[in-house]
């Protein structure tokens, strides 16, 4: 976006703005959403009825779109390092980033253990047809604009929401049309070239009838500087641009229709990782890892990679179309209808492991992820469709709630990737490519290419209701039945390029049979009940106590890039006990205070790890999952917000957890792939599961008078220890992290209809990894990547 835009809309909102009245203004100031620290009396529907956070019975982290704009929170890492509860593994790059909670994790080819839902509806899925990278599923670029609050669910989530989670759900409630005429325009602007444009109006056009449109649009320059001039100049850039346009109809006085209609375009560089260290005695991979740094040399720096994809990208393209028909029969009973549709396309081309190989003069491609030349990685539609009722009963003593769901995602096209291994191109996707490492009849580098199909078909049946004993004590139960089928067909090549052969031979990829449809089928049902029994008991209005348990599960699934006869796994679930006390504190220093202890007993656990033959050691390891894995899980999750005076705010999260993979169980590889390696150890933490994660804001209002405005500062400390990715020795983990953050307020500039705010992030300007690959001593070679170091910038939002 040029600066002449920005300098144009600058200029056409300050008209509209003069024309306005500052009271309007001042309203719309304090009609924002509340912040952190105001929290004991958010409305959540984290049971998918609207109750104020204090009264739910589980814990809940709540941020309200000021909350988010404050502490410039644009992305799924920027919100995972704010709440404390929640980590992220960043894997394949901001973009595809996935969420965890509670040391529940995705890897790759299994259905999130957190479920993303914005208004109501699940994430799309990504097809994983062919791909060995994540796609959708999370909070993808854009999701967070012009938000009612974001709500982080912990624990299992098996009876009310659309899709069975063992850690939890993030809920991104988005604002409601009002009857109000109203808006904003928002322009932002920092280091890294960042310019970011928000603009949302809302519009009652009768007594039945308002609309609300917006739109979100940022660029920035990539942090990493690419070294090698092959492909783009850096990465982790930002440009995307997202529309939402939300109507409310009110049929009848009983009848509201709500439809939702948006549309994401992300076209960026995607991701690139740095090699940090070599193992020469693991041979050839190693040795090539070590003249790599050797070459790099004084070019090398903390934020550098050294790429070897010309045409790297990520590209996310998204549109949807929710709609909620909520018919109020009587005070007693109400039925609710949720239904959608979307379709996600997903490029995403990226050198996996941060390898620039030279020998003699030539390119060697050790591995990547590309996608073929009109193949995106992932193309899918979805489907939703949810009919609830919910109701009150024996004189408002029952509260309940039951309903049917219903999930299909489907492909729209073939979907795909293809990589090199150890070979030299000049373009592999075009087959353009040389063994150089082979001899003829016996070669050793190839191109591989996997192309196909997925399907998901999900269904639901459940209930829940909530009976008061007493106005202080009541009883919550649920009980669900899932019913989960998915279906894969994947056609796996491998291209070789004999030396001194000018025909490129294409054979079924190892260890199928050279010849044939080199196509493999699966499909897999899996099903469990699953459910909850909360007790609470309300100590005074103030004071809530709770135990819940709650039986978890996520379904099974299929790896289709997995090896041959280990391309499916089996369900896992969980035993999860809760124990909450919340209370809301008045008097001279009010706020809230939330505590809950929890203890997850897991089974059946899908693990990770590397497959290998010992029947045919010519053939390549492979990365698979087996259900070999049980764990517990326990800790604490501690959430408040006080003021300590009219002035002075404090807002503190932390988060303690103590995981263990207390046993795998001996477990047969089928196949020819007889052996089995777990990316974990017995005995090891989970991955993404810090044992310490702490949030501490303090925002100090100036006291100056009314007419100047509204002025504050804040001050956050993220706080991060250490924590495992995979496997052993010196970069198993990533180290304990430390983080600043800064912010200044002036709303309501002297009265008039405007705000202005600074940020800076990571203020000290830490340089620390948030994924490494740590392959040393399997590969011989280690990788990372990095967050971003300090970013300030400022932004100014006009109201009408």
């Amino acid at each position: 976006m040029s600066n002449a835009l920005c300098k144009t809309i600058l200029s056409v909102t300050t008209m509209l703005s003069l024309g306005l009245t500052i009271q309007t203004a001042a309203k719309a100031a304090d009609s924002d959403a509340a912040s952190s620290s105001e929290l004991g009396e958010v409305v959540v529907t984290a049971r998918r009825v609207e109750e104020r956070l204090q009264d739910v019975p589980m814990s809940i982290s709540v941020l309200s779109q000021r909350d988010l704009t404050n502490n410039n929170i644009t992305s799924a890492g920027d919100l995972a390092a704010y709440v404390p509860a929640l980590s992220i593994s960043s894997q394949f790059g901001s973009d595809a980033s996935s969420f965890v909670i509670r040391g529940f994790s995705q890897d790759i080819g299994t259905s999130p253990t957190v479920g993303t839902y914005f208004g109501d509806v699940v994430a799309p899925r990504g097809g994983f047809g062919g791909a060995t990278v994540h796609a959708g599923e999370g909070a993808g670029p854009g999701s967070l604009f012009d938000l009612e609050n974001v709500e982080i669910l912990k624990g299992p989530q098996g009876t009310l929401f659309g899709r069975n989670t063992t850690g939890g759900a993030i809920l991104l409630v988005p604002q409601k049309p009002t009857s109000e005429l109203g808006g904003y325009v928002e322009v932002s602007g920092g280091d890294f070239d960042m310019e970011r444009v928000q603009a949302v109006v809302n519009i009652p056009i009768n007594d039945w009838l308002r609309i609300r449109a917006g739109f979100d649009q940022q660029t920035r320059d990539g942090y990493i500087t690419n070294i090698s001039n092959i492909g783009p100049s850096t990465f982790d850039n930002v440009d995307y641009g997202t529309a939402r346009l939300s109507m409310v109809a009110d049929i009848t006085p009983n009848l509201e229709n709500y439809t939702i209609g948006s549309y994401t375009d992300s076209d960026n560089h995607g991701f690139d990782t740095q090699i940090v260290a070599c193992n020469p005695s693991l041979g050839l991979l190693g040795e090539l890892a070590c003249a790599q740094l050797a070459r790099e040399g004084s070019s090398r720096g903390p934020y550098t990679v050294d790429n070897s994809l010309f045409n790297a990208q990520s590209r996310i393209r998204e549109w949807q179309v929710i709609n909620t028909t909520t018919w109020k029969e009587s005070d007693a009973l109400t039925f609710k209808n949720i239904m959608s549709y979307s379709q996600l396309r997903v490029i995403n081309d990226s050198s996996l492991f941060g390898d620039n190989f030279n020998v003699a003069g030539f390119p060697v491609a050790f591995s990547a992820e590309d996608t073929e030349p009109n193949t995106p990685l992932s193309s899918q539609g979805s489907v939703t469709e949810e009919p609830r009722l919910e109701g009150h009963a024996l004189g408002g003593r029952l509260d309940w709630q039951a309903g049917l769901y219903y999930e299909l995602s489907y492909p729209i096209g073939i979907s795909g990737s293809s990589g090199p291994n150890l070979i030299s191109c000049t373009n592999f996707q075009q087959l353009q490519c040389f063994d150089i490492f082979g001899s003829p009849g016996a070669p050793v580098g190839t191109v591989g290419q996997r192309t196909g199909t997925i399907t998901w078909r999900d269904y639901g049946v459940y209930g829940q209701d909530t009976f008061a004993f007493t106005d202080r004590l009541k009883l919550t139960t649920g009980v669900r039945y899932s019913y989960d089928i998915v279906s894969a067909t994947t056609t796996r090549y491998s291209f070789q390029f004999p030396p001194s052969v000018p025909v490129i031979t294409r054979i079924c990829e190892a260890p199928l049979p050279p010849e044939g449809n080199c196509v493999i089928s699966d499909h897999v049902v899996s099903s469990a009940p699953t459910g909850l029994v909360n007790l609470q008991y309300s100590f005074s209005e103030d004071l809530l106590s709770y135990a819940q348990y709650a039986r978890g599960y996520r379904q099974g699934g299929i790896l289709s890039t997995g090896p041959i006869d280990n391309t499916t796994y089996k369900p896992e679930h969980l035993n999860a006990y809760e124990l909450g006390l919340k209370s809301t504190l008045k008097g001279p220093v009010p706020g809230f205070a939330n505590v809950a202890l929890f203890y997850n007993d897991f089974r059946d656990q899908q693990i990770q790890g590397t497959f290998v033959s010992t029947i045919n050691p010519g053939i390549p390891p492979n990365a698979g999952i087996l259900n070999v894995g049980q764990s517990r899980i326990w800790g604490l999750d501690f959430d408040s917000s006080v003021a300590a005076t009219d002035y002075l705010k404090f807002s503190l999260g932390y988060t303690f957890l103590n995981s263990r993979l207390l046993k795998l169980n001996p477990q047969s590889a089928l196949g020819i792939y007889n052996v089995f390696g777990p990316n974990e150890p017995q005995g090891s933490d989970l991955p993404f599961s810090p044992h310490d994660k702490l949030s501490l804001t303090t925002t100090y209002r100036l006291p100056v008078d009314s007419s100047v405005g509204k002025m504050s500062v804040s001050a956050t400390y993220l706080y991060t220890a250490s924590q495992l990715v995979f496997g052993t020795g010196p970069y198993a983990d990533l180290p304990a992290t430390s983080l600043v953050n800064l912010n200044a307020n002036w709303e309501s500039v002297f009265g008039r209809p405007v705000d202005l705010e600074f940020f800076m992030t990571n203020v000290t300007d830490r340089h620390y990894p948030t994924y490494v690959d740590n392959f040393l001593f399997l590969y011989g070679l280690a990788a990372e990547s990095f967050g971003p170091p300090r970013m300030f910038g400022g932004r100014v939002r006009y109201h009408f």
